[in-house]
């Protein structure tokens, strides 16, 4: 009986540090999203064909130069290692290589992150990019 307590008290503490990750970045708070990610984070945007080893890093400064991003939190949840959820935000154009500045679109997606000592090791995300690319007016070319 005192293990099902143990197994249920960690994805709770998973849930809690990934809806702490996701304030700082509403925040702006890079130093709570430098102390939660790990340092060789690895991003995954599995339907784009998109393997990123960013690190930590390179992660921040990201966000550093996204800015305030505010992410509207529609469902999370934990089990194990690994917390989901779904999201919705804004993002502005001049974030996106291409982007315009001035204008913004608004982006949905699911992601998995995966933690380990206490730290965000892994991230899966399945988001609607061809939608963002095309509200923000970027034309969509066919590869050769």
């Amino acid at each position: 009986m005192a293990s099902e307590k143990a197994n249920t008290a960690e994805p709770k503490k998973n849930e809690t540090l990934v809806r702490r990750y996701i304030e700082a970045v509403c925040r702006g708070d890079h130093a709570t999203i430098g102390e939660l990610l790990s340092e060789d984070i690895a991003h995954d945007f599995s339907r784009d064909g998109i393997h990123l080893d960013l690190g930590r890093e390179n992660a921040v400064a990201w966000a550093k130069r996204a800015g305030r991003v505010d992410v509207e939190v529609l469902d999370l949840f934990a089990s194990d290692d690994k917390v989901v959820g779904r999201y919705r935000f804004r993002i502005p154009g001049d974030v996106v290589l291409g982007g315009k500045k001035g204008v913004s679109a608004q982006m949905t997606g699911i992601m998995i992150a995966r933690i380990e000592d206490n730290k965000i090791v892994e991230v899966w995300h399945e988001q609607d990019t061809l939608g963002l690319l095309l509200a923000l007016g970027l034309a969509i070319v066919p590869m050769a």
